[in-house]
């Protein structure tokens, strides 16, 4: 057979066979779980992360089994912290909301341990009033939060609001105030919508294999990963944040005029960006984000075959967190209260830390393959 009769043969096939429509949708859906997935390894290659099930989003909590002590495993640090009285999660403020198993569950500041009701993949921001999650159909959903008639005292109580956004997406943040909701939908445009004034910009349509990293507290400016370039696109224009080798910065967190990058060569580098251009302030040690103001950072630093939690504030050297055994992620519950994830005999724990006097408290949350939210 000729090579003509060969292509003929196969033009033949190829008309005669059908091709099955494609669930873009399902397949939006997989990309993201795939970028979710990857960004996970990426800060674990630079953590030294050692609970694969653990993957932090900023909020709090993890398995911890109890029992009797065994004696720390190797490379682990043995620290002295607080346990809170029963029926209190002690220093929380407000609620710490995880999925268990991809059901969303909230952490009050009462100790009560409540299952929402909502199956999520991610949650993308809290405040007090609420919280927003993208459930399994790649949807924006979001849940008021009420302290109850006693105020901060009384039984809280959770209830679906409305999310205003249409359609699934394929990422999404809430800026670390509340104010800012942004996404990027299936069209790959970029909307970011003004809660608080009751206003939307976009849709702006961005290159192809962009993720909203995040939306700056203060000004709404939107941390985009752009194929490999990392850009803040605010009102007044965009400002390039470098990172490091083939980073492409999807870890990376923004408040107002400030920008932390979690590059792949283990630091996190602290942009100010007030003057329009990208200007390096710092460079901390390991994986790490800023407090929701953008006041400090808590990273987790791979230290001596074990890893350890830092503080850092501009102009003052990293600050040790005593948390016991090995840190595995860190978040925030709020501008004042760091939340680190740490192995400790076989379970993993969490405990929230006081940033000014640096005292930790164990937080009452446990359960398998828990997954929180920066």
């Amino acid at each position: 057979m000729s090579s003509t009769d060969i292509r003929e043969a196969l033009h033949s096939v190829g008309e005669s066979t059908p091709v099955p429509v494609v669930d873009r949708l399902a397949l939006q859906r997989k990309v993201a779980q795939e970028r979710r997935a990857q960004r996970a390894r990426w800060a674990g290659t630079a953590t030294l992360a050692v609970a694969a099930s653990v993957a932090l989003v900023a909020v709090v909590g993890v398995p911890f089994t109890g029992g009797a002590a065994t004696g720390p495993a190797a490379g682990e640090r043995t620290v002295e912290t607080t346990v809170p009285p029963a029926g209190r999660a002690a220093v929380l403020a407000m609620p710490v909301y995880y999925l268990l198993d991809g059901q969303l569950h909230a952490l009050d500041p009462d100790g009560q341990d409540s299952d929402l009701g909502v199956v999520a993949e991610e949650i993308i921001g809290s405040t007090y009033e609420g919280v927003y999650v993208v459930d399994t159909e790649s949807t924006v959903q979001r849940l008021d939060a009420r302290p109850g008639d006693e105020g901060p005292e009384g039984r809280w109580t959770f209830r679906p609001g409305e999310a205003q956004v249409a359609g699934p997406v394929q990422s999404a943040r809430l800026s670390a105030d509340g104010r800012w909701l942004g996404w990027i939908d299936l069209e790959g445009r970029l909307v970011v919508r003004d809660l608080l004034a009751d206003r939307t910009a976009g849709p702006r349509p961005l290159p192809v294999n962009s993720y909203l990293a995040d939306l700056a507290q203060g000004t709404g400016a939107a941390l985009v990963s752009q194929d490999g370039d990392l850009v803040l696109k605010g009102v007044d224009g965009e400002v390039p944040v470098p990172t490091a080798g083939d980073g492409y910065g999807w870890e990376s967190s923004a408040r107002a005029d400030r920008v932390a990058v979690v590059d792949r060569d283990a630091i996190t580098r602290v942009y100010d960006v007030a003057t329009g251009a990208a200007v390096l302030v710092d460079e901390v040690p390991g994986s790490g984000h800023l407090s929701p103001y953008g006041d400090a950072l808590v990273s987790v630093h791979a230290v001596r075959g074990s890893a350890e939690a830092l503080i850092w504030r501009q102009g003052e050297e990293p600050e040790a967190l005593p948390v016991p055994g090995r840190v595995v992620d860190v978040a925030w519950a709020d501008d004042d209260t760091a939340l680190v994830v740490s192995s400790v005999d076989g379970s993993t724990v969490v405990h929230a830390c006081d940033v000014a006097d640096r005292p930790c408290t164990l937080l009452p949350i446990g359960g398998d393959g828990l997954t929180l939210a920066h």
